[in-house]
């Protein structure tokens, strides 16, 4: 008993006091799903801490699924890391063992002071603020001297849309981005064309980067449990995105939004509400290829967009 009893009470060999805010020094961490989901609910407690569903915190107790994190993101040594959300540091610490240096992001005041006292500034720079807000290309600036970064990071399910596209604009673009989302949205990133899940987001996305899948997981791999499954995606921007010009590249995605707006109608009836006064041009564009009236917008594909976009001139031809 006594054995077990400082096996859960022990995090990095020392034990806890128990008071808010403190954590215990020295290095290591849970290795064991089980040791790992106790140490967080334990620590929770500790610092009066309940999650918040408005920030959509989940946190990951699956060791397995951390290790499968960093296969996936297959960073190179001594990385520049980007992690949104690091929560009570589970990822940040496996990153940091891995050799990489993060620049951590979190919302949630309530654990700044505890991330700050867990990690060292010359590992882990905690920014407090919100990941739709934050200035990313002046903390790439400050903290990267230049060098790449990638994203590891698992994010608030709730802004996982517009925070991906937010860091998908940034110019340079990121080296990668290994994200963990909720299912829904990992396929509707994978998504073809003519499938269900196909829709903006995967023809937005794919202007930007190329989509792999690395894994799915059950609520049960966090605390608290989810109601929905996960997916780990990784990104891999292009050098340059499939349209070059910012302002054309905006207008461009903004014109898939709202083509992708009302689903169940047919893609001539967008465009006719899209643009009402230019029926002739996208007209005879539908006419050309000889698609039907009566096609929809998951029918086409990122290349038949683009070149519609051209002949309505939303975007020039790239030379």
């Amino acid at each position: 008993m006594g054995e077990e009893q400082t096996k859960d009470e022990t995090f990095g060999g020392r034990t806890p006091t128990g008071a808010p805010g403190e954590i215990p020094e020295g290095e290591g961490g849970p290795r064991s799903s089980q040791e790992l989901r106790a140490w967080t609910l334990r620590t929770l407690r500790n610092l009066g801490i309940a999650p918040r569903r408005a920030f959509g915190q989940h946190f990951l107790t699956d060791a397995r699924a951390l290790e499968r994190i960093l296969r996936c993101a297959r960073l190179p040594r001594e990385s520049t890391v980007l992690e949104i959300g690091p929560g009570l540091g589970t990822l940040t610490e496996a990153l940091v063992r891995a050799g990489h240096r993060v620049i951590a992001v979190e919302l949630d005041r309530r654990l700044i002071p505890f991330l700050r006292k867990r990690f060292s500034p010359e590992d882990v720079v905690i920014v407090e603020g919100d990941a739709l807000a934050v200035d990313f290309e002046a903390l790439r600036e400050e903290y990267a001297s230049g060098r790449p970064v990638h994203v590891v990071s698992n994010l608030p399910y709730q802004i996982a849309t517009p925070l991906l596209l937010r860091l998908l604009s940034l110019t340079p673009p990121l080296a990668s981005l290994t994200v963990m989302v909720q299912r829904e949205v990992g396929e509707r990133l994978l998504a073809p064309p003519r499938t269900r899940a196909y829709g903006a987001l995967s023809v937005v996305v794919a202007v930007y980067a190329r989509v792999e899948l690395c894994f799915h997981l059950r609520p049960g791999a966090f605390t608290p449990p989810p109601e929905v499954d996960s997916s780990v995606v990784r990104l891999l921007p292009y050098p340059e995105p499939v349209v070059p010009r910012r302002e054309e590249r905006e207008a461009f995605v903004e014109f898939l939004f709202g083509v992708f707006r009302h689903r169940r109608k047919t893609l001539a009836n967008n465009l006719r509400y899209l643009f009402p006064d230019r029926e002739t041009d996208w007209g005879a564009w539908l006419e050309a290829r000889g698609t039907s009236a009566t096609v929809r917008p998951e029918e086409l594909s990122l290349s038949d967009y683009l070149e519609l976009a051209q002949d309505l001139g939303l975007v020039r031809e790239s030379s």
